[in-house]
């Protein structure tokens, strides 16, 4: 689930539970200079257009509308009679809060351990019974939710975009790397040892290293063996290794533990 799938699962609760006509979630850039629509529930196609293309500056004046002003204090905004707000805006958040057309609201923040995230918004279109704490209440336990569940999506793709830098690396490096277990086995290896070697990962794959690649019984190999079986850090060892077309090479071998009995 990425990030837009959970807020749009969240709406999609919200439009059922909350008692609010519509819900609108607002997300800062990482300089936290604007807050942008994310997504919404209650809108139509035409207000949706509208606000993707807006940018709530929270560096100037130009808004000082509801969602800015509850981004800025961390703390929830409610107001009974948005009629009376109006007055107070200034023209760009005038023309926003006209534009949505609500009568009564509650701005929320959206932060992670005191990191501001955004704003979930909510209104109703028409006058009902007054809000109240308790939908306040409701609705920060639902933007703490969502500010936990975005943080953590976001490591998901910091370590999904390192995983693929780090195997973007290890493939293109101008080095033989393998993966080794205890046994002698290969596991991996990169294509720079597959042309270099001339062997097809399916030729080499769970082989012994020691007996395809590297001629067995010579005392470098018997030591490269060794430290392998014993998961113990090597450096500088140097074995002769056998390519496919029978052609002979040496390689200088840098053995590391990469712990579940692997090098």
């Amino acid at each position: 689930m990425n990030a837009d799938e959970m807020l749009a699962c969240v709406m999609e609760v919200l439009k059922c539970r909350s008692g609010f006509d519509r819900g609108l979630v607002f997300l800062c850039d990482e300089q936290r200079t604007v807050l942008r629509y994310r997504t919404s529930y209650g809108c139509d196609a035409i207000l949706r257009d509208r606000l993707a293309s807006l940018e709530l500056e929270l560096l100037g004046e130009a808004y000082n509308g509801p969602c800015v002003i509850c981004f800025h204090r961390q703390a929830p905004i409610l107001i009974n009679d948005v009629a009376e707000l109006v007055e107070r805006l200034n023209p760009a958040s005038r023309a926003l809060v006209e534009e949505l057309s609500g009568a009564s609201l509650i701005s929320v923040p959206i932060s992670y351990k005191g990191e501001a995230l955004g704003v979930l918004y909510m209104d109703n279109l028409e006058r009902k019974a007054p809000l109240c704490q308790s939908q306040i209440n409701l609705l920060t336990g639902v933007a703490q939710q969502i500010g936990i569940s975005l943080v953590n999506l976001r490591s998901i793709e910091d370590l999904q975009l390192s995983e693929v830098r780090y195997r973007e690396l290890v493939e293109n490096a101008h080095s033989l790397i393998m993966r080794i277990d205890r046994l002698g086995r290969v596991l991996f290896f990169n294509e720079y040892a597959q042309r270099f070697l001339g062997y097809s990962a399916r030729r080499v794959l769970e082989r012994e290293l020691i007996g395809s690649v590297i001629p067995a019984g010579t005392p470098a190999s018997r030591q490269l063996q060794q430290a392998i079986a014993a998961g113990e850090a090597l450096t500088g060892l140097e074995t002769e290794i056998r390519r496919d077309d029978d052609t002979r090479a040496w390689i200088a071998w840098d053995i590391r533990p990469l712990g579940k009995g692997e090098a």
